[in-house]
């Protein structure tokens, strides 16, 4: 493999990762509200705050990783430009003489 397609890897990695971290900060906010549901189902401050915060996080990580994901080659191209050949110039022109 090329070390470009290697980075290409690499940044879909990231964006699995991020993904993941999405998933387990809903997991999170299911932690939270479970346990509400199951009792009275009264919110405190403290939960409101929780699940806003977890919320806010797993959008965070989704968005992160549908960029690393639908836009990796974007970063792919930045990190390895395509290489022109500069020295040796195309000739198309004919030359008359």
């Amino acid at each position: 493999m090329k070390p470009r397609e290697i980075f290409g890897v690499a940044v879909k990695g990231v964006g699995l990762y991020f993904i993941v971290q999405g998933i387990y900060r809903l997991l999170q906010v299911a932690d939270v509200v479970i346990p509400l549901m199951t009792t009275e189902y009264r919110l405190e401050g403290r939960e409101r705050w929780q699940i806003g915060t977890y919320l806010f996080a797993a959008v965070l990580h989704f968005a992160i990783s549908a960029f690393f994901l639908k836009r990796g080659d974007w970063l792919v191209r930045i990190a390895y430009p395509a290489h022109q050949d500069t020295d040796s110039p195309k000739t198309d022109e004919k030359h008359n003489g």
